[in-house]
This record gives structure tokens, sequence and C-alpha cells, in this order.
């Protein structure tokens, strides 16, 4: 039976949140840690088994076509991507820059050309 204090042992090592905003006592941890924790790590498990044989190719692959084609392969190619693309290929592997400066830098560059591209026009 539940009683009217701050919080009540509902079982050993569960606890019941009891307070004005919750007088009938919602059970505040719905699963154990333990539990949790073992689902947790099935999910993982099965995750790893749904996406065997895939790396990051396919994701890279997805990307490009979305950022050289914005409109699908009927559009038109976007070739300012393309030269920020080529030019950070090479800043990453042949002078080592670092990836979060670099991903700073192409996020400036493609800024500053979309907005001053209607400018030129």
């Amino acid at each position: 039976m539940l009683r009217n204090t701050p919080t009540e042992t509902a079982s050993p090592g569960r606890r019941i949140a009891m307070d004005r905003s919750n007088p009938v006592g919602i059970d505040a941890d719905p699963m154990p840690k333990e539990m949790s924790a073992r689902a947790g790590t099935h999910l993982l498990k099965r995750g790893e088994q749904q996406c065997q044989g895939s790396g990051p190719a396919p994701l890279a692959i997805f990307f490009a076509y979305h950022v050289l084609w914005p409109q699908g392969f009927g559009g038109r190619f976007d070739a300012v991507s393309a030269v920020i693309s080529v030019a950070a290929a090479v800043a990453l592997f042949r002078f080592k820059v670092g990836v979060l400066a670099l991903r700073g830098a192409c996020a400036a560059i493609g800024l500053a050309v979309t907005l001053t591209t209607p400018l030129l026009r």
C-alpha cells in the first residue's frame, strides 16, 4: 500500500517517486539498470549484425551524390562543391590539416560563395 512519504520502496532495490507532483507513485525507474544494460548490449549486437559488410564508403557515396547533384542526377552538377571537396581532400591527406579546422574553412568558403553569387549576377 502506498503511503504519503517522499519515497517508498516498491520491491527490494526499487524506489517509487512520491511527491506532490506525483501523488499516485509512478515508477521513477521503469527498468532496472541491469536489464537496461543487457538490452542495450543486445541492441548493439543486433545492429552490428545488420550492418556487416558496410563501411564508410556507402555513406560517402550518399553524401557525395547529395552534395554534387542537389536536385538529383537530372539537375545541375554543383562544380563549386566539387572544387571545395577536392581541395579539402588534398588539404586533409597531403598537408595533414586538422579535421575541425578544415570543416570550418570549407563552411566559410561555402557560405562566402553562397552569399556572393547573387551579387555577381
